[in-house]
């Protein structure tokens, strides 16, 4: 894990996992009830020292899971990223439980007051190996792409995201991209590649203007929307049908 500012003010994510494994590593008594701040801790000691029996099945699979390269990083990453539990139950097909004794044990995303300190975390990660490479990589497309990005790679693309949502994200990217002219003098050729975005933001506004389900298009529109639609009948449509006084 990545050392930024002294423990005494940032904790690691996996703190509560680092005094298990520091406990286990210089005692040989059996942990008590007391011996840790959580139970999940005591669930754990109680895996390292193999008395897997003891451990709930929550702990275990949350162990197990911690010992894969890929979900290790995925729930990681999605924990980082604040996805919310409904979601990260359904990409991962992991039981919330689970999760949740992973978070305490493993990664508990709490210890990041602001996103400053997220970023600031990411950059400090040195990858010595593929799978740390890919750690820090999911780790960045989740906090500049939002949790949604890290969930449409776990499930391979198997998300729903509405026409008008998909055009707001492209135009809000656009204008960006084309208001980095402004950083540049005009001449340079990376204010030419900025301002090239101009059209394609307009374009894509406009496109949003006319597909935004929630946009009133007339003030025929509005009337019906405030008042309804009128589905009285005069007694000449209503034809042969006898109307009782």
């Amino acid at each position: 894990m990545a050392e930024i500012v002294d423990r005494r003010k940032l904790l690691a994510p996996d703190h509560r996992a680092q005094e298990v494994q520091d406990w286990v590593a210089s005692n040989t008594d059996a942990p008590g009830p007391d011996t840790f701040s959580i139970k999940y801790q005591l669930d754990y000691a109680q895996f390292l020292l193999g008395n897997y029996d003891s451990v709930p099945d929550e702990v275990y699979y949350a162990c197990m899971l911690n010992s894969i390269p890929y979900a290790r990083n995925t729930l990681r990453a999605m924990l980082f990223c604040k996805t919310p539990m409904s979601v990260m139950t359904s990409a991962t097909e992991v039981e919330e439980q689970t999760i949740l004794a992973y978070e305490k044990l493993f990664f508990d995303a709490g210890v990041f007051k602001n996103r400053l300190i997220k970023m600031a975390y990411v950059r400090a990660l040195s990858p010595k190996n593929e799978d740390e490479e890919q750690t820090k990589s999911l780790f960045l497309w989740g906090l500049q792409l939002g949790w949604e990005y890290l969930v449409w790679k776990t499930t391979g693309g198997q998300t729903s995201i509405s026409t008008v949502e998909i055009m707001r994200k492209l135009m809000a990217d656009s204008l960006w991209r084309s208001r980095e002219h402004i950083f540049n003098s005009i001449t340079d050729k990376r204010s030419k590649e900025a301002r090239a975005w101009m059209p394609i933001a307009i374009k894509l506004a406009e496109q949003v203007t006319k597909a935004d389900p929630d946009k009133v298009n007339s003030l025929e529109e509005l009337k019906i929307r405030l008042e309804g639609l009128d589905t009285t009948s005069t007694r000449t449509k209503l034809g042969e049908v006898e109307i009782l006084s």
